[in-house]
């Protein structure tokens, strides 16, 4: 590896001191016009100890000497949310009517409420008043407010010192570059570590030397690593340290043609001033750097040339050594062969990354191959790869984008990306322009598709098939005893997935303080939610606007919408719904494991998901999957409401008939036993006329990736296998890697998986039409029931025209 260094020798800089230690519950925010940094601290003080405290951290109560620093100062940290009162730095305890500033500054400016200050020499401290509307009020100084330190200059040197913006990695050149804002010199040495994987160096500059940039020459033993760059040096009294991260980026590295169109984090960082895009990940943004209030995110500073969002072409991707099992395959050495013909369908992934550490809200987590797109759908990918008929009509594109951020940025960022490829020459440019888009997404993925059609107003498409999406969210999106296990609720993302109170579980009391305490104290969403309020005041009108009341009301008024307007989807939306159908003691009807795994790296008992009111396939209620009506007045009979809004104990069997009756086009599949595996339906007895697949006992994981395998990655051992094997699969066999099935392990049987190679059989009944003998030996890439049904809906083959289909023998009893 080679290093290059450019050094500039300038002056030295004078410092500021700065606690290390402080404690804040806000951003630190430089106003552009004076140059200096505040802070509103939430630890409630006495006017003497809150001055004491900013003394010590370098600064000063703040002090307000124009009308616009009183405005800057209100509408970034005064917050009625917060405590109706804050302390300012003035006083008159020195001589009683002179009022002076801390700070030192002349008294040139007041914002007094009427007939303050008053009260004489028992109210000597000044304070922000929340029954003035944030006007000035004199108040008793020993009585305990939140408070706003101000600094002269900049708190932290050697975190501004960055220039986050344009560092990162050059993939023309192989090389990772760290620059500063400008020629940058430390009164003490300069030490910093370089680390890539199992690669690390150390070097130093020494003291009072001039440093422009850092750069690095890039390995290929490098790729898919995060690389880290770890900076330390005294100044004062107290090390300071920095760590900035990166990952080199395998697919834009190896396959930078796959690219379409994309964004980087310094395009799409935090900005306090966009509701959509203000929370406090304030590692990504080099204006708030300064702001960072927990110590150890100095270790989490990403750069600005990092990607955020993109869409990729997989035939881009597939002949590169991203994935060599992918090169070898037939399709690889066809797709030169293809012209710009075929439908191009949009995979959209759900919630990426891991909470431990924050690595879900990182971009420098987010690119690695863990983590990526091509990885969220592999199992789909590859069952691409063995079907010529998908190969034959479709061209597979996939859009990779920060889950932590609001469903609607990421949305409003995909419209803008769709935009730019429709002035290409490629399938996804011909479909944008025929309106022939086909749209797939998982989870938060059905969300993000959703918005961008009812909110972004994207209409280019054909059909949007949304797998096992949370439509109301999860009521366990803020629940800390089983929310925190699945995902960082900390973001903005995560508390899109919040329930919408559909059903009324919520009290008045209780969303009004999750949405203070969490959505508003902690993701900065007030605005957000403000937004979407107004949108529904409009929408409902002001006498129905106390029946919304909602955790979130961005997917209330999104779901409020679409109810009004479903006619404009309805023949254009599929929803794949995953349900228990016996979730009694944990054990569903099919045999699935009493511990079903989700995908985020949690087991979840059955028997405790549903004793919080919902039958669901892990991650949210089968209701949110399904898009239940919000009112079962809604429905034209009680039976379907409990069937779209199932609670626990639910039993769907004995209201097959009802479901029958209402849609004469229903299709029923179930094994010997007469267990219901799948339903599918055309959608005239769901509430808003959308056609749905509801499978019984796959979970949430499973909805995008199959039965087969916890993890993903391992069918990519049967690419090259035949359709019936010579040998009987044993899922559960260490040479697949373990990836087992989700049904129960029954030794002794006709085969180990039978209750996974039952539903195999009858899902082939709905896609071909055919019979499979019981004595075959399936592959279970070629057989897996969720893509056979989802190449079903893609090529749009027609279901056969039986009611209900039994595997063998056919009968009717479910009929009777």
């Amino acid at each position: 590896m080679q290093k290059f260094i450019v050094i500039f020798f300038i002056c030295s800089m004078t410092m500021l001191n700065y606690n290390k230690y402080a404690l804040c519950d806000s951003l630190q925010i430089t106003n552009t016009t004076n140059g200096h940094t505040y802070q509103r601290i939430d630890n409630v003080q006495s006017w003497e100890s809150a001055q004491s405290y900013c003394a010590l951290n370098g600064g000063y109560l703040a002090s307000i000497r124009s009308s616009e620093e009183d405005n800057f100062v209100r509408s970034n940290f005064y917050y009625n949310a917060y405590g109706s009162n804050m302390w300012l730095g003035g006083s008159d305890t020195q001589t009683e009517g002179m009022w002076q500033w801390t700070s030192g500054e002349p008294w040139e400016y007041s914002n007094w409420h009427p007939n303050e200050p008053n009260n004489g020499t028992s109210e000597n401290c000044l304070a922000y008043w929340g029954d003035f509307g944030g006007m000035w009020n004199n108040v008793r100084c020993d009585v305990e407010y939140n408070f706003v330190c101000e600094w002269d200059g900049d708190p932290d040197p050697l975190l501004s010192s960055f220039d986050l913006n344009s560092s990162g990695i050059n993939y023309t050149d192989k090389s990772m570059t760290i620059k500063f804002k400008k020629p940058t010199t430390f009164p003490n040495e300069l030490i910093y570590t370089f680390t890539a994987g199992n690669h690390k160096e150390e070097s130093s500059y020494p003291a009072e030397t001039g440093i422009s940039q850092i750069k690095w020459q890039l390995d290929d033993e490098f790729l898919d690593k995060t690389i880290t760059v770890y900076f330390k040096t005294f100044i004062g009294t107290d090390w300071r340290y920095a760590t900035l991260n990166i990952t080199y980026d395998q697919i834009t590295a190896l396959a930078p043609e796959a690219t379409i169109s994309s964004r980087t984090l310094h395009e799409t960082k935090i900005d306090l001033k966009d509701p959509l895009n203000n929370s406090y990940n304030y590692f990504e943004n080099q204006d708030y750097l300064c702001s960072i209030s927990r110590y150890d995110d100095r270790y989490r500073l990403q750069v600005g040339t990092a990607t955020t969002h993109r869409i990729i072409d997989f035939d881009k991707i597939i002949n590169k050594k991203i994935n060599t099992k992918w090169q070898q395959t037939e399709y690889a050495s066809k797709i030169r062969n293809y012209t710009d013909n075929r439908i191009p369908i949009l995979l959209i992934h759900g919630w990426q990354g891991s909470n431990t550490d924050f690595q879900d809200r990182q971009q420098s987590s987010l690119l690695l191959w863990s983590n990526s797109e091509l990885e969220y759908w592999q199992h789909f990918l590859d069952y691409y790869l063995i079907s010529q008929k998908l190969q034959d009509k479709f061209h597979i594109y996939l859009y990779h984008y920060p889950t932590y951020k609001h469903v609607s940025f990421n949305a409003k960022t995909l419209n803008e990306l769709l935009s730019e490829s429709s002035k290409l020459n490629n399938d996804l440019s011909h479909g944008i322009n025929n309106n022939n888009l086909v749209i797939i997404g998982h989870s938060m993925g059905g969300l993000v598709g959703r918005d961008l059609i009812e909110e972004q107003g994207f209409e280019n498409y054909t059909k949007l098939i949304a797998l096992d999406t949370p439509h109301h969210g999860s009521p366990a999106s803020d629940d800390d005893g089983i929310g925190t296990l699945v995902k960082d609720l900390g973001t903005q993302g995560a508390a899109d997935l919040n329930w919408d109170n559909v059903d009324r579980t919520d009290s008045d009391n209780d969303i009004d303080s999750n949405n203070a305490n969490n959505r508003w104290k902690h993701i900065n969403a007030k605005d957000f939610d403000t937004i979407y309020w107004d949108k529904l005041q409009t929408l409902v009108g002001s006498a129905d606007i106390d029946n919304q009341h909602s955790k979130n009301p961005w997917l209330r008024w999104l779901n409020v919408q679409f109810s009004k307007n479903y006619s404009k989807f309805s023949s254009k939306y599929i929803f794949y719904v995953a349900a228990l159908s016996t979730p009694e003691g944990g054990v569903a009807r099919n045999d699935i494991r009493e511990a079903i795994f989700n995908g985020f790296d949690f087991w979840a008992v059955n028997s405790n998901l549903s004793a919080k009111g919902y039958t669901n396939g892990g991650a949210e209620p089968t209701g949110s999957s399904f898009f239940c009506a919000f009112n079962k007045t809604d429905y034209p009979e009680q039976a379907l409401a409990d069937y779209f809004n199932p609670s626990s104990g639910f039993k769907f069997t004995p209201l097959i008939n009802t479901i029958i009756q209402s849609n004469k086009n229903l299709s029923i599949f179930a094994d010997t036993s007469l267990n219901i595996q799948y339903i599918f339906s055309t959608g005239e007895e769901h509430p808003y006329h959308i056609p749905y697949r509801l499978f019984f006992d796959y979970d949430h994981e499973a909805m995008a990736n199959g039965a087969y395998g916890g993890q993903r990655g391992s069918w990519n051992n049967f690419i090259f296998e035949k359709p019936l094997l010579d040998r009987d699969v044993d899922l559960y066999n260490v040479d697949l890697n373990s990836y087992e099935s989700r049904f129960e392990y029954k030794p002794g049987t006709e085969t180990n998986n039978q209750p996974y190679f039952d539903y195999i059989r009858s899902a082939y009944i709905c896609a071909e039409g055919i019979e499979l003998s019981p004595a075959l030996n399936f592959n279970p890439l070629y057989f897996e029931p969720l893509f056979l049904i989802l190449k079903t809906d893609l090529l749009n083959i027609p279901f056969t025209s039986a009611k209900t289909k039994i595997v063998a023998p056919a009968i009717n009893i479910l009929l009777q």
